[in-house]
């Protein structure tokens, strides 16, 4: 690592890795204002931990939402429908599909599923869905492989798949969250899951100009993965007390309020979701906030990259056959944890 740096922004996926490899330094506690800790969701704030330590304070975080057409599926300004896979399948089986013609979408569902982190995360959230807690167990360091669970939902997927569910390309590249958000903006999807940001992209700002089509936003089908960026101390700083006096300054009340009106950015503490302005003038917050507070955390473990990549690829395998993983899909993974 460089000496020069003071402070780390990571991906939630990296803390642990950053943490195990030694890079950081864990924050002190005792150095936070009164209650710093307790204004955070006490799922974000999980996030941070690794095997017993604090190493970070959460930036900005974020979940899943699922957006949908609300001309095909509800009237513009009703109130919130939540819908299960069975549900999205059915609604995708009889309004979208190639060769309807006039305006109907011709997906039902867009989310990410090109080879990235994208795939990792739709991935674990269609295994959720299912009923599924844990994949890993963080201890241990092993995967907690039930065939017959984890398939459940991929097989479901994959045979809608085939039946114009999800686009045509869906796998190839990029196959990410902008060309997700371009697909549903532009009509071709019934169904969109993003992240939050998605929400201010469709929503016209002052100056620009609306989406082009309705839409209202609701909870996934299951479990989102908790995302964000933390912020962490590098262990060689030769200012550990200046770099956590900066990362409590970031992580105050004014600067997630900040991060969110001006960026959509999911905010991490329980006091921005609770201002009585903010619900006014955004509308989706509650539901975000309920969206967070559901989130799963991704697996805390020392090859975090490794075990993503087995795990998407395995998913990918399923989800363009028939939703069966790999023979030897738990000995890969349990290989990528260790580092093998």
């Amino acid at each position: 690592p460089d000496d020069d740096v003071d402070i780390y922004n990571l991906d939630v996926t990296f803390t642990a890795e950053f943490a195990d490899a030694g890079y950081l330094r864990p924050i002190d506690e005792s150095r936070l204002g009164g209650g710093h800790l307790d204004a955070f969701v006490p799922e974000v704030l999980d996030g941070c931990r690794y095997r017993g330590s604090l190493w970070a304070l959460p930036f900005n975080t974020d979940a899943g939402l699922l957006f949908y057409r609300s001309d095909l599926l509800g009237a513009a300004g009703s109130e919130r429908r939540d819908f299960d896979w069975n549900a999205v399948i059915a609604h995708s089986r009889d309004l979208a599909g190639a060769g309807r013609g006039g305006q109907a979408p011709v997906a039902g569902y867009v989310g990410q599923f090109g080879p990235y982190e994208g795939l990792t995360v739709n991935g674990m959230e269609l295994i959720w869905s299912a009923g599924v807690d844990r994949l890993v167990d963080e201890t241990e360091n092993r995967v907690l492989f039930q065939r017959e669970r984890w398939e459940r939902r991929l097989r479901q997927v994959a045979a809608a798949r085939r039946g114009g569910l999800l686009v045509g390309d869906a796998f190839a590249v990029p196959g990410d969250e902008g060309r997700s958000l371009r697909d549903f903006q532009e009509g071709r999807a019934l169904f969109m899951r993003n992240w939050p940001v998605s929400y201010r992209a469709l929503t016209a700002q002052e100056g620009e100009a609306a989406s082009s089509v309705p839409f209202e936003v609701t909870r996934l089908p299951g479990p989102s993965a908790l995302g964000g960026q933390n912020l962490a101390i590098a262990r060689h700083t030769a200012q550990p007390r200046a770099a956590q006096a900066l990362i409590e300054f970031l992580t105050r009340k004014e600067a997630q309020r900040k991060l969110f009106t001006l960026g959509g950015f999911a905010p991490t503490r329980v006091d921005v979701y609770a201002d009585p302005l903010l619900r006014e003038q955004f509308p989706y917050l509650a539901l975000l906030e309920e969206a967070v507070r559901e989130a799963r955390v991704r697996p805390r473990v020392p090859h975090y990259f490794e075990f993503s990549r087995v795990f998407r690829e395995g998913v990918r395998s399923a989800l363009e056959g028939d939703g069966r993983l790999p023979e030897n899909f738990e000995t890969q993974l349990n290989q990528a944890l260790r580092g093998d």
